[in-house]
């Protein structure tokens, strides 16, 4: 009995021996798989942020290449030119639109602009290539110079310069509104916050007085913004009609442009011409001179500064 008691014992402990083996190879076992699954986590925590860190990479680059290149001193320098050039045009224009006429004034500021190009291509011997973009430049033309020339011509008729000067500085609010309405372009804060300092910087240095007769102004005030609606369109068809077919020599895309807001204006001015009739005689000299430097200087070397900048900048 003894002996049986004592090998019955015997298989007991074997058997807790084995069930407790048992248990701790179990246990070993999940611990295995425990450290195999945490460490298949964080092996694939890791490729996740990895990959996160290279999407965010790749998206900041893709943002730094979405920006402009940086304005080079030459650009800058052309840049202040050009808007000494076209900030003295509302001056000109107060001077000569009351003595000729808004269409008159608008298509001798086109035409002398036109042929002081010429002037300025074959003195410079500009080869006249336009790679079959001369229409192109037509049409830039007739949105770009001639609608704008007679919008502001005639808005000068009742509306003091500063004001002129402020409302042509809106330009770059209707570029960023024509470019997310038309062209799908993304509006930031950042643009609409710098566009909006501008305009209260050109108000602060014209110092523009309250109108005196606001009603009568009200036509001056949406010529000169459909003006500047023209001129933020025009610069994003710049763009993709000459900039991003292979470019074009900025001398010969002014020159094309004056050609074509001369031509769109010359019906206007002559029909203007038939029903007001100038006494040419009875023209000041100095409204003569103010033309000349309307043409000559703020149309026919101030586009050439603005389509080398739009080459240049964008």
């Amino acid at each position: 009995m003894q002996l049986g008691g004592g090998t019955g014992h015997a298989a007991m402990a074997r058997g807790g021996l084995e069930e407790t083996q048992c248990r701790q190879g179990w246990k070993g076992v999940r611990c295995h798989i425990e450290l195999s699954c945490t460490q298949r986590c964080l092996k694939n925590a890791t490729l996740f942020a990895t990959d996160v860190r290279w999407k965010m990479a790749n998206h900041a680059i893709a943002e730094l290449n979405s920006l402009p290149p940086a304005m080079s001193f030459a650009s800058l320098t052309r840049l202040l030119i050009l808007a000494a050039l076209w900030g003295g045009s509302f001056l000109f224009m107060r001077i000569i639109s009351p003595e000729l006429g808004a269409s008159a004034t608008a298509f001798g500021r086109a035409a002398l602009g036109a042929f002081g190009l010429i002037a300025l291509v074959a003195i410079m011997r500009v080869p006249m290539r336009f790679k079959g973009q001369f229409l192109a430049t037509l049409a830039l033309g007739a949105i770009n110079s001639g609608l704008p020339f007679l919008l502001f011509a005639w808005a000068s008729r009742s509306l003091p310069t500063g004001y002129s000067a402020i409302l042509n500085a809106t330009t770059p609010l209707m570029a960023v509104a024509v470019g997310s309405l038309v062209f799908g372009e993304r509006v930031t804060g950042a643009k609409i916050l710098g566009v909006l300092l501008g305009v209260a910087g050109v108000a602060v240095l014209t110092g523009a007085a309250p109108l005196s007769a606001p009603l009568q102004a009200a036509g001056g005030i949406t010529a000169c913004l459909l003006a500047t609606a023209c001129y933020a369109l025009a610069g994003f068809l710049t763009t993709r009609w000459i900039a991003q077919r292979g470019g074009l020599d900025s001398r010969l895309v002014a020159l094309g442009s004056q050609v074509g807001a001369m031509l769109l204006l010359l019906p206007f001015a002559a029909w203007q011409l038939a029903q007001e009739p100038i006494a040419l005689q009875r023209v000041p000299a100095g409204v003569w001179w103010s033309l000349l430097a309307l043409g000559m200087l703020c149309t026919s070397l101030g586009y050439v500064l603005y389509f080398r900048l739009i080459a240049d900048v964008g």
